[in-house]
């Protein structure tokens, strides 16, 4: 309740400095935009259709548009390499950074070619364990199996593979949040496995059909071109949920020695899904760096201040795939929204109170 009355306030605040031409005045120049998307399309697989993680095409243009007239857009590396040298200036055109996260073949065939044509670099950050459309994501599995058989369904057959646990909700919306609360006991019975079996599916067949994600064709050519393509673990788990860290290190190692294996400085950065701290604990951190990644990503307040990458290697992104295509609502969504967050959370922090 809290953070949407934030945004609400923020938004508004926003539309008015943005329309009176008062812009820029909260964040510094030297602090680097990151921001990312998933897909692009409109959630008519069923695979995303419980997802919020397409933008429309029309939208995504209109983003760029944005993004070209107010930013220099840089590839990550880059733009990283440039503040560790202390080559960011206050007084420049701020930097921004556009990135992809899971690897969904909407990258490619949507994506791709509206970025390359603008000669705009970008990067993605992939779930190894699905290139090549032979597997599923359980987020999209899950969205899949209660498009086509309902929470009902789906439910009933969890809460009889699964005992000693807080039952699994029947409501569509909530079975996702349940999986991921509870997602070391779904990962360790292969809960999606036992789900398949009783409904007669098969995976690969699904996969197949659906051709979710990139292969490494794909992969190849777009790196031709100057794209970057990093980890993004390879089963794209809440790794906080887990209090086994094999579990977590295997899924940071076995993603990172499959990206290495095909692209060559591949290794530099780690996107964690979901993305807050909350949902990939501190562990995952020291694991992902031990591994040999420089730099983790995060989708948390969306500031960078440069003393803190420098610090603590970790950027922060704002995710723009809900965000609609008028332009005060991307200022806020990149210069204001982060800001206000911050602060407020510094604050409630000083006073030990937590903040989600």
């Amino acid at each position: 309740m809290l953070n949407e009355l934030l945004i609400t306030l923020t938004d508004l605040t926003s539309y008015l400095l943005y329309n009176i031409n008062f812009r820029r005045v909260l964040r510094p120049q030297n602090d680097l935009r990151l921001v990312y998307y998933h897909g692009i399309g409109d959630r008519d697989s069923p695979c995303m259709r419980y997802l919020d993680d397409e933008i429309l095409p029309n939208v995504f243009k209109a983003h760029l548009d944005y993004l070209q007239k107010n930013y220099n857009i840089m590839p990550i590396e880059d733009a990283i390499q440039l503040l560790v040298n202390d080559g960011i200036s206050q007084n420049t055109i701020p930097i921004c950074c556009i990135s992809f996260d899971d690897g969904l073949r909407s990258v490619y065939t949507e994506a791709f070619p509206l970025l390359r044509a603008r000669g705009i670099p970008f990067t993605v950050f992939v779930n190894t364990s699905v290139i090549g459309n032979k597997n599923l994501l359980f987020l999209h599995l899950l969205s899949y199996l209660l498009v086509c058989y309902g929470g009902l369904k789906i439910s009933s057959i969890i809460n009889r593979r699964i005992a000693n646990i807080p039952p699994c909700p029947f409501e569509e919306r909530e079975i996702g949040d349940w999986m991921r609360k509870n997602f070391e006991v779904v990962y360790e019975s292969q809960l999606g496995n036992a789900i398949l079996e009783e409904l007669g599916l098969d995976l690969t067949q699904i996969a197949s059909e659906e051709e979710l994600y990139l292969d490494w064709e794909q992969i190849e050519e777009m790196s031709c071109h100057h794209v970057g393509f990093f980890s993004h673990t390879a089963n794209h788990t809440p790794l906080g949920a887990f209090r086994n860290l094999k579990h977590v290190k295997n899924e940071i190692e076995t993603a990172l020695r499959s990206i290495t294996a095909k692209i060559i400085n591949s290794d530099i950065f780690v996107s964690f899904p979901f993305g807050m701290e909350s949902d990939y604990g501190k562990e995952a951190l020291k694991l992902a760096f031990s591994a040999g990644h420089k730099y983790v990503v995060e989708a948390g307040n969306g500031v960078n201040p440069p003393g803190r990458i420098r610090g603590n290697k970790i950027l922060s992104r704002v995710d723009l795939g809900n965000v609609k295509e008028c332009q005060s609502s991307i200022y806020s969504a990149i210069e204001l929204r982060p800001m206000v967050k911050d602060r407020i959370k510094t604050l409630l922090r000083r006073r030990y109170l937590p903040f989600p």
